[in-house]
C-alpha cells in the first residue's frame, strides 16, 4: 500500500502539494494470488481502503480514511492495470484529491507489477469524476 508523507521524503511525490507517497508492505493476505494477479490488485487496495485513521504512523497519512469505495473489477492487459471502482470518494480539499488519486494508482501498480494504472469510479476516470463532485 502506498501512505502519504506529509513531506517530501524519499519516495514518489505528489503534483502540487509538496509531500510525498511511500510504499508500505504487509504480511501475505490469504487467497490473495502474486503480483500480476488480480486477486492481488484487489487484496492491496482493500487493505488501504479498510483503514478508518488518518494517521497510519511514522508521519504517514491515509487520505482514502474518509472514503467509502469498493472494487467492482480489476483487469490486467499488457502494461496497463484498470480498475473499477464504486462508491463515493471523500477529500477534505485541493491536495487531498491529487494523494488519493496517487494512492490508488501507486497501490494499484504496485500490486499488479505494470507501469500504467486506470482508476475508474463507476466507469469514469477517477480524476474526471472527483473534479466533478463539487458541481
Amino acid at each position: 500500500m502506498y501512505w502519504v508523507a506529509m513531506d517530501n521524503l524519499e519516495g514518489i511525490e505528489f503534483p502540487g502539494c509538496g509531500d510525498s507517497s511511500l510504499m508500505e508492505s504487509t504480511a501475505p493476505v490469504s487467497g490473495a494470488g502474486d503480483v500480476g494477479d488480480p486477486s492481488f490488485v484487489e487484496a492491496g487496495l482493500q487493505v488501504l481502503m479498510d483503514q478508518t485513521e488518518y494517521e497510519v504512523g511514522s508521519g504517514l497519512t491515509n487520505s482514502l480514511y474518509q472514503s467509502d469505495l469498493e472494487v467492482t473489477e480489476i483487469s490486467i492487459s499488457g502494461d496497463t492495470v484498470t480498475v473499477d471502482l464504486s462508491g463515493t470518494p471523500i477529500s477534505s480539499g485541493t491536495c487531498d484529491d491529487p494523494r488519493i488519486i496517487a494512492q490508488l494508482e501507486n497501490t494499484a501498480l504496485a500490486n499488479a507489477g505494470v507501469y500504467t494504472a486506470e482508476i475508474l469510479l463507476e466507469g469514469t476516470p477517477i480524476q474526471e469524476a472527483m473534479s466533478q463532485k463539487g458541481s
